[in-house]
């Protein structure tokens, strides 16, 4: 069966921006604990680039994709980001399935049976980590400053700095598509703030029991 070509680069374009905006994933690779802050840095530089030019940060990153049947595998360079020849190894649980006269790439999900990948969601969480770690790393002073060079209201602000605390394994689930089917952008940003509680958030947003 052909794979939807471009269901598939939007699966690994947005799997590998998941990585590169979530530290706790780039943290677990690193080579050393001397690396950390030089890493980090790199990372951001990848981020700066890939909001400039996605396709050429892609080409400093990606290796390769393997498609099987029931999943993806998307190999990655960290020499950008460690400064060392080292590869990193994105698992994608994913499977082709007909729907009608069309096929489409459909996500495995633990929750969700027929869940998908959803860019809007995964932008909107990848967002609001990025400005929560601006917030608290003290680069922007106040909510107000973030407010006026994202152009929007410091309530929306404050809102997806709540989201940006989310538990990074729900990060991690929502860039592979296995979320609630019911868990859209919309509704996680109508939701109250989440709580502190990762195992509360599991709850709240319909992950677990």
């Amino acid at each position: 069966m052909r794979i939807p070509a471009q269901q598939l680069e939007e699966l690994v374009t947005q799997r590998i921006m998941n990585y590169l905006w979530s530290e706790s994933e780039l943290i677990r690779d690193i080579p050393s604990q001397a690396e950390l802050a030089r890493g980090l840095a790199s990372a951001e530089a990848l981020r700066g680039q890939w909001e400039a030019n996605r396709a050429h940060a892609l080409r400093q990153l990606l290796h390769r994709v393997i498609v099987t049947p029931d999943s993806l595998s998307l190999e990655l360079y960290l020499e950008p980001i460690w400064g060392i020849p080292a590869k990193k190894t994105l698992e994608v649980s994913a499977k082709l399935e007909r729907s009608g006269l069309a096929k489409k790439l459909v996500i495995a999900g633990p929750n969700s049976p027929t869940g998908q990948i959803d860019p809007k969601l995964i932008r909107l969480v990848a967002r609001s980590h990025t400005l929560a770690m601006r917030f608290i790393s003290g680069k922007a002073k106040t909510i107000q400053e973030i407010a006026t060079s994202e152009e929007v209201t410091a309530s929306y602000v404050t809102r997806l700095i709540q989201i940006g605390f989310m538990a990074p394994e729900l990060m991690q689930r929502i860039s592979e598509g296995k979320q609630p089917i019911t868990l859209t952008a919309h509704k996680l940003l109508s939701t109250g703030a989440l709580p502190l509680n990762w195992d509360d958030q599991y709850r709240e947003l319909g992950f677990g029991p």
